[in-house]
């Protein structure tokens, strides 16, 4: 199999993840307690994304009183992703799930980033969105709710009532395409997406959401136009990024993967092995197997243990009667 199949499968794997839940078998129960900058409440705009090393593992959103519950999840390393009424906070904490049956972290925004997302490269907030009514937004809290309490059918009638009152709520159309996506109509999710981007053309989420779709049916260039998008409109998101440099690999734009590869590694110590793979395979793409190598030991590094660790080092053994 062609490390281009093979990369394809794991990414499409990792979007899916977002569609239903993972086969592996989950022993911990993980609860992550948010703290908003200056003692702010939370609602139902508030969400975490919790990545392991593969990737995106779940996501949920915020009760009242400010803790995300992820349920159960595998033991292993994850990085958290926070995001306040759209606008993302990215590797707002790194930790370990041991082996014991609950683990409860906690995370803060801090109140400089909450205060001034233009200094961290985050979305900017739109006239659309604080133009939000106060009903549409009661609506989209409750269906945001719904959402975190995984009643997807309800979700949707609240977040479809929030889009009605307030046809340009882009947040309210990004959640409500992924309701539909939890009940199975890829149409609905995909045209919610559009409308997203129709209200508010720099909301980063709905063009990320849309390339995963897009990744899934094997529409790469496409995904990577996406992307390059939502990375314009929020530079500072690494997952983003992360899947930007494996969609320039599949689309053979060897130079700019290497290049997004490392930007992930020059802004973050977060572990994102899976850049360093992207950059390998476009340095052994490109012929400079020395490259390649280091990349891949730079792999091991971040993540010496695994599957993806053993497939590592028998491509380091294959470069290496190669390079003799």
């Amino acid at each position: 199999m062609t490390h281009r199949l093979c990369l394809f499968l794991l990414l499409v794997s990792s979007a899916a993840a977002q569609l239903e839940e993972r086969s592996i078998q989950r022993v911990h129960s993980l609860k992550v307690r948010i703290a908003l900058a200056g003692g702010q409440p939370c609602n139902a705009s508030v969400h975490a994304r919790l990545i392991g090393i593969s990737g995106d593992v779940a996501q949920a959103y915020a009760g009242s009183d400010c803790v995300v519950d992820f349920g159960s999840v595998a033991a292993g390393s994850y990085h958290v992703s926070v995001s306040v009424g759209g606008v993302d906070f990215p590797n707002a904490a790194n930790f370990e799930v041991e082996s014991r049956n609950h683990e409860e972290i906690s995370v803060s925004v801090p109140s400089d980033r909450f205060m001034d997302n233009a200094a961290t490269g985050a979305a900017p907030v739109s006239v659309a969105e604080l133009a939000i009514p106060a009903n549409a937004r009661k609506e989209f809290d409750a269906g945001s709710a719904l959402m975190a309490k995984e009643n997807w059918k309800k979700a949707a009638e609240k977040l479809t009532k929030a889009v009605s009152i307030y046809p340009r709520y882009a947040e309210a159309y990004n959640n409500l395409a992924v309701a539909d996506a939890r009940l199975g109509s890829r149409s609905e999710e995909r045209a919610a997406l559009e409308k997203s981007i129709a209200a508010n053309d720099h909301f980063a989420p709905a063009y990320v959401n849309l390339a995963r779709m897009d990744l899934i049916d094997g529409n790469f260039p496409d995904a990577e136009t996406l992307l390059n998008r939502a990375t314009a409109i929020n530079p500072t998101e690494v997952t983003t990024l992360v899947l930007l440099s494996n969609m320039q690999l599949l689309n053979q734009h060897y130079e700019q993967a290497i290049v997004t590869a490392r930007k992930v590694h020059s802004m973050t110590t977060a572990p994102h092995a899976s850049a360093h793979t992207a950059a390998a395979h476009a340095f052994e793409a490109e012929g400079k197997l020395r490259e390649a190598l280091f990349e891949l030991q730079l792999f091991l590094v971040e993540e010496a243990t695994g599957p993806r660790a053993d497939s590592v080092r028998e491509e380091m053994s294959s470069l290496l009667t190669r390079m003799r």
